[in-house]
């Protein structure tokens, strides 16, 4: 792994232990960067340009849907049979991994209390899920 890939990757922990522990507004950059013992919270923003989308990469991270729907031109060809419950089996293969609860049960309050958290998560997880099904079912069809 290179010195680069490491780095993200230490701050993709540190910012899903803020996360968890803080929910999405709760968590600041500052505080995710000294979690991760970086000497400047300005080197977060050269692996991911916005706090969203630090955010956005914890749940890619943790939530193995996304691996599924991150790709789909490779599943294009594939019968629903195979596609729609590996699907749904990425989806519940997230209910297995304990830092995916910590994440959204601290964020779940946020949603309903802010708008703009609600948007990001319905444009991040639904949205993509969404624009995979359309762009599958499209081509089946």
């Amino acid at each position: 792994m290179s010195d680069e890939s490491e780095r993200r990757q230490q701050i993709l922990e540190a910012a899903t232990e803020e996360f968890a522990a803080h929910g999405f507004l709760g968590a600041t950059i500052k505080s995710i960067a000294q979690r991760a013992k970086l000497r400047s919270q300005a080197l977060i923003y050269w692996y991911f340009p916005t706090k969203d989308a630090l955010f956005e990469a914890v749940l890619d991270t943790h939530l193995p849907i996304f691996q599924v729907v991150l790709d789909p031109a490779s599943w294009r060809e594939r019968p629903p049979e195979e596609v729609l419950p590996l699907l749904a089996r990425s989806f519940l293969a997230g209910a297995d991994k304990p830092v995916a609860h910590r994440v959204l049960r601290l964020v779940a309050p946020e949603v309903i209390r802010r708008p703009e958290v609600a948007d990001l998560i319905a444009t991040h997880l639904i949205g993509r899920v969404l624009n995979f099904l359309k762009t599958y079912l499209g081509h089946q069809i």
